[in-house]
């Protein structure tokens, strides 16, 4: 039996997080706890506590957190709730809001002195999701204009979700108006910086306003958290097909997008 390499399970759960799957993201981190008793468990905790919120497995999630704050505290490297700067303080905030999402406030106030601004957060992240999901509908049945009203309405109410933004992104791409949509897919990777949907929905703008270097550098990072993706490889390829046809930037081609289609083409071999 291989042994188990704890880096390939982290990295496994990150790829996972980045591309919103939360479930597989607890089944590394899981393994991960279980396989290396040794490793404290602080970090993977507190990443399964908070993938455990986004499912809405919220007594999980109270579990993992009050696990977490039995351990030493750290500075997180990459926050998870914007503005929590360690790991008990992210720990007492999901706590909080599970408890909230529960209906259990006099639990949420032991961990939150803020509570009344969690409570509002919580039913503004509901209504978010509810006009959003209205939106999806919409952009469906090719009500693009009425989808964004309802996707902005949402992201009033949240504005710190990447998935919004994203669906503001796709609904200005899919009626060609590449400057909105592209802030809007900037705005999400500003939020969660190693999204994949964010950098491949950037590529395809990129491409469509024939900045192919730059629509280069989009896909390479979506081949980070999915080296085995057919389909980002297909656009990775046609790209440089466009880039050498067109040539370089007057820098030239960045080293980065050189070795990453090098690395594609030997695996194509």
């Amino acid at each position: 039996m291989a042994q188990v390499n704890p880096i390939m399970l982290i990295s496994a759960a990150q790829i996972a997080i980045s591309q919103n799957k939360y479930e597989d993201a607890i089944k590394h981190l899981s393994n991960l706890i279980v396989a290396f008793p040794k490793i404290t468990p602080n970090v993977p905790l507190i990443q399964r506590c908070n993938c455990y919120f986004q499912i809405k497995e919220y007594q999980k999630c109270i579990d993992d957190g009050l696990a977490v704050l039995k351990l030493p505290d750290l500075e997180m490297q990459e926050e998870i709730v914007p503005g929590v700067k360690t790991i008990h303080d992210t720990a007492k905030h999901r706590i909080a809001e599970a408890y909230t999402a529960l209906g259990q406030s006099d639990k949420a106030k032991e961990f939150a002195e803020n509570l009344d601004e969690i409570e509002k957060n919580f039913k503004d992240t509901e209504a978010s999701q509810k006009l959003r999901e209205e939106g999806n509908e919409l952009y469906k049945a090719g009500n693009i204009e009425e989808a964004l009203k309802k996707y902005k309405e949402a992201f009033e109410l949240n504005k710190n979700s990447e998935i919004i933004c994203g669906n503001i992104c796709a609904a200005y791409l899919k009626i060609e108006n590449l400057e909105e949509a592209e802030y809007w897919v900037n705005k999400s990777l500003e939020l969660k910086p190693h999204w994949q949907k964010g950098f491949y929905r950037k590529g395809l703008i990129l491409m469509k306003k024939k900045e192919y270097y730059k629509a280069m550098e989009a896909f390479n990072e979506c081949l980070l958290t999915a080296p085995n993706d057919s389909e980002i490889k297909k656009m990775y390829t046609e790209v440089a097909d466009l880039c050498q046809k067109y040539g370089p930037s007057e820098e030239g081609y960045p080293k980065n997008i050189i070795n990453g289609l090098e690395d594609l083409q030997k695996g194509s071999n």
